[in-house]
């Protein structure tokens, strides 16, 4: 039956102190100001931790590879016909069968070749064979290298969209996880309050021992949730961290 009316009489005890600020130990530390504007502007802070998500991702890198390639490949396809132009020249130095007359166009022939003069002849030209199964399936070659890249753009919108949500889900899980935390440090605040109220009580002879017990076991209690909601916290924080590959606070203060 003391232990029943254990906790309403330790409520109304605890009023004067908190009136007075007793509280044992010292408060947590206050919140930086990029802290405050990260967890309370959601809006604003979202598009910088895209921004680096994305930047930092391997795979998006990879994507971006495939497009670059994409786009290679079309180029290499458009030129692919080029291949069949081929420069051609010869020189050649001799005695002509043949020369044409000053004046005249007319061939005459020469009826003994060795009484001409020497003379040098260069020849130049460009000849260009294609075949008719490549002329034809050019478009479509050039088409399908088209389409590779479309969907190398694709894929690479569906990577940068699925970063953007794992970048969500982890900024609610550590804005969850804080609250949790702030919400337990405070539990333990009012459990140290009870415990040193239930040991002074104890030692005047008010308090029985089970009920001295009971205000330790919960100040207990409370200072082990505040390390599983800490360890929470700082999880949540690192995997957010590991996404972006930068501290939060290098992030948000341009550090």
């Amino acid at each position: 039956m003391k232990t029943a009316h254990f906790f309403p009489v330790l409520v109304l005890a605890l009023a004067p102190l908190l009136s007075r600020g007793q509280t044992p130990g010292p408060p947590p530390p206050p919140a930086e100001a990029w802290e405050e504007r990260f967890f309370k502007a959601p809006e604003v802070v979202l598009p910088i931790l895209y921004q680096a998500a994305i930047g930092h991702s391997a795979g998006i890198d990879k994507l971006e590879a495939a497009q670059q390639v994409a786009g290679e490949d079309i180029r290499l396809a458009r030129k692919k016909i080029l291949n069949s132009l081929a420069l051609g020249s010869s020189y050649n130095y001799g005695t002509l069968p043949y020369f044409s007359t000053n004046g005249s166009t007319e061939r005459v022939q020469q009826l003994n070749a060795f009484a001409l003069g020497a003379r040098a002849q260069y020849n130049v030209g460009l000849s260009l064979t294609v075949p008719l199964e490549q002329l034809a399936s050019r478009r479509a070659t050039v088409h399908k290298q088209e389409l590779i890249l479309q969907q190398a753009v694709a894929e690479r919108a569906v990577g940068e969209e699925e970063i953007r949500r794992q970048v969500i889900l982890l900024y609610q899980e550590l804005a969850l996880a804080r609250a949790n935390l702030q919400h337990h440090q405070s539990a333990v605040q009012l459990a140290g309050i009870s415990k040193k109220l239930a040991d002074s009580k104890f030692r005047s002879g008010e308090l029985q021992v089970d009920e001295q017990m009971t205000a330790t076991e919960l100040h207990n209690k409370a200072l082990l949730a505040q390390e599983e909601a800490r360890n929470k916290y700082q999880t949540a924080l690192l995997l957010l961290e590991d996404l972006l590959g930068s501290p939060l606070h290098a992030l948000m203060t341009g550090r």
